[in-house]
């Protein structure tokens, strides 16, 4: 799947996100030339609350409640993920990472552009990742 130019601004905490269930994989997604704006504010909190696991109701995205813990792109379950050219901006500072990678794998990230927030060495947390490349 391939989607791109995309502008996109959003009134809520609810990140961006591509998320499968434990034990399944989204699979060759790529993300180009997209700018998202976030109203921030995002919290330490939010930054570390885990993210339920909720296959009953998936794909509904309120599964996982009513933020996540990156306040761009959150990425779970997935394999062969390509981002090129995301551009990530903020109304207000907000203590989560840009990017959320977990369980991911074979994921490619070219010219990442995020806002500065009270973070900006943070801006992509890595749990249980394999197989990444930044450029």
């Amino acid at each position: 799947m391939i989607i791109g130019n995309i502008i996109a601004t959003s009134r809520s905490r609810m990140s961006s996100c591509i998320s499968a269930v434990d034990g399944f994989y989204i699979e060759n997604v790529t993300l180009h030339d997209i700018i998202l704006r976030s109203p921030g504010g995002g919290s330490e909190e939010d930054a570390q609350s885990p993210v339920p696991e909720r296959p009953a109701v998936y794909p509904e995205n309120r599964m996982f409640g009513w933020t996540l813990p990156a306040y761009g792109i959150y990425i779970r379950h997935a394999r062969n993920i390509t981002l090129t050219n995301i551009q990530l901006y903020l109304d207000k500072p907000d203590l989560r990472p840009a990017l959320w990678l977990e369980d991911a794998h074979q994921v490619r990230l070219t010219s990442l552009r995020a806002d500065n927030s009270p973070n900006p060495d943070k801006l992509i947390k890595k749990v249980n990742v394999t197989d990444f490349e930044s450029k």
